[in-house]
């Protein structure tokens, strides 16, 4: 192999590592995100249904009218 062959093997493999990082930095971080993004719609669904039935239950029971 000439000089020039290995120079040129060595900018190519230079350039694929370099992409290869920058592709699997901006995996990383879009698999970050997403389950940041799932823990964050989890975390709403949680606080939105989260109240016990029983006080929606006592609530109307309250406001109904007591035959008696």
């Amino acid at each position: 192999m000439t000089y020039n062959q290995k120079i040129w093997l060595g900018v190519l493999l230079l350039c694929t590592l370099f992409w290869g990082a920058v592709i699997s930095g901006a995996c990383s971080l879009y698999n970050r995100a997403a389950r940041l993004n799932a823990h964050q719609a989890q975390s709403e669904f949680a606080a939105r249904h989260s109240l016990p039935p029983c006080s929606q239950q006592s609530a109307q029971a309250s406001t109904s009218p007591r035959n008696g």
